[in-house]
């Protein structure tokens, strides 16, 4: 074999001189893998930061008003295999950045001390340091994106130096009633909390506070005041440093109650006999302000008189008094009442039952009883015996209504009033009928009934000044009684036989 001319120290057989050659390549390679792997551990790395608008800056928003050295949440989304996120900062519109904090990973937030230099051009940048694996084989990266924030703005807090407010001016008094004063006033300061109403009586030397209203309210209602009394108000302003001096002085005095007169006293009083056991008593109401109507009643032979009856409303002209002793003389007189007092009618001349003037129940010899009522006419027939009615019939719902007694008496039924259950009861040997002011139902020896069953609006009432009106066909056919109706006359027949 010949000489190696390229490595002449290799002698002939260029064993050892081959493994030194291989030797020096094995050095240079890992001398050249050691510089690359300890300058950038783990993954070349590449600085030239890329606009990424997929990293989203959540807060601070678009014209934010951040404050001068307080806290402050930056919130953003980032995706990818994060390593580290930079906070920058600019104050002038991101010609300069300056960094805030590095953190490790990508937290999605970030609480900031705002900087105190205030700024109408200030901006956040979020610049991530992302991995990525780039060539073939695919080798680790390292390279940082970035997105900037809108501008926003950065102010100093200005810590207003708080005073007591000015005191209210020009106090007026707007409105009086007999319990109630209503105040205004003039707000003279922009810095109060609120403001303090104070009130005296004229005899009292020093004001009491008696409410507050809120800032801007420049007004007031003092409620719950005695009548015919003079109050004093002042007003003043209050802050959290205190209260103003009090405003000026207004009086107002509550109006006097005037007090409702008693009525006038019920005159012309009359009374008749309409049977054994029933009178008739009728009045003129010269009242418009009574609450109702005492009756009063005595028996010849009795001392004092009696209250029997209240009628516990207003615009009453008669009274039916029932369940009287046949062949009795009773006195009567009516009073007309209400919170002032009362006014007492005359006293009424000696009325004995069992001589009626107005009706002639038949007699024992009578077997037949024949009643003919008119519609709109006062004047009726007891076998065909003229009478004179306090109240004309009427039609109502189709139906004749009429007040009852005129039925009742002259065919030997009682009549009750019950005031508190509004409920009248007529009744005779064999049936009692009750039935009540305004309800369709009745009952007739405890046995419900509707009044009219074809007609369901059919009820009793009562008519101004108080006379009750019931159904006259319900009421004659469950006494007994034949009713016809002749409309040509409008006259309503009742025929009872014993």
């Amino acid at each position: 074999m010949g000489v190696n001319k390229k490595y002449p120290a290799i002698g002939r057989k260029g064993g050892n001189g081959l493994k030194r050659i291989y030797l020096v390549k094995l050095l240079t390679l890992v001398l050249m893998l050691g510089i690359v792997f300890t300058s950038v551990p783990g993954a070349r790395a590449e600085y030239t930061p890329e606009l990424d608008t997929n990293i989203k800056i959540l807060t601070p928003t678009a014209g934010l008003k951040l404050i001068a050295g307080s806290s402050y949440d930056i919130t953003w989304e980032a995706t990818g295999l994060i390593n580290s996120v930079n906070i920058m900062y600019s104050y002038d519109g991101g010609s300069s950045w300056v960094s805030q904090d590095v953190l490790s990973g990508n937290p999605g937030t970030y609480t900031w001390t705002v900087p105190s230099s205030a700024t109408n051009q200030g901006m956040i940048k979020i610049e991530v340091n992302r991995t990525q694996f780039q060539g073939s084989p695919p080798m680790p990266v390292s390279k940082y994106y970035y997105n900037d924030s809108a501008a926003f703005t950065i102010v100093h807090l200005i810590k207003p130096i708080l005073i007591k407010p000015a005191a209210p001016a020009d106090l007026t008094v707007t409105a009086i009633t007999s319990d109630t004063v209503s105040l205004a006033w003039q707000d003279q300061s922009a810095n109060e909390s609120g403001f303090f109403i104070h009130r005296k009586l004229e005899s009292e030397a020093g004001y009491t506070s008696i409410g507050n209203v809120g800032t801007g309210i420049t007004s007031y209602h003092d409620t719950g005041l005695s009548p015919g009394t003079k109050y004093h108000y002042v007003v003043t302003a209050y802050n959290s440093v205190g209260s103003s001096a009090f405003s000026n002085d207004v009086m107002a005095a509550t109006l006097g109650i005037i007090p409702l007169p008693k009525p006038l006293a019920p005159t012309l009083l009359t009374a008749v006999a309409v049977s054994d056991e029933g009178i008739e008593i009728s009045w003129q109401n010269n009242s418009i302000n009574e609450d109702g109507f005492y009756i009063y009643r005595k028996k010849e032979g009795e001392i004092a008189f009696s209250n029997i009856y209240d009628s516990g409303s207003p615009g009453w002209s008669g009274y039916g008094d029932t369940g009287l002793e046949p062949g009795t003389k009773y006195y009567y007189y009516v009073s007309a009442y209400n919170g002032m007092g009362s006014a007492d009618s005359n006293i009424l001349g000696a009325v004995t039952t069992g001589t009626p003037a107005v009706t002639n129940p038949p007699s024992s010899s009578q077997t037949t009883t024949v009643l003919r009522f008119y519609i709109d006419k006062t004047e009726y027939y007891i076998n065909d015996i003229a009478s004179a009615m306090d109240t004309a019939p009427i039609i109502k719902d189709s139906r004749t209504l009429l007040p009852i007694r005129y039925v009742a008496t002259p065919l030997g039924a009682s009549l009750d009033w019950d005031p508190a259950e509004r409920k009248v009861s007529i009744s005779n040997n064999t049936t009692l009928i009750e039935l009540w002011i305004g309800q369709n139902t009745a009952r007739v020896n405890g046995v419900k009934k509707l009044i009219d069953a074809n007609n369901p609006e059919v009820i009793p009432i009562i008519l101004p000044p108080g006379r009750t009106m019931l159904p006259l066909r319900f009421i004659s056919e469950n006494l007994g009684c034949q009713v016809d109706w002749n409309n040509a006359l409008r006259e309503a027949k009742v025929t009872y036989s014993k």
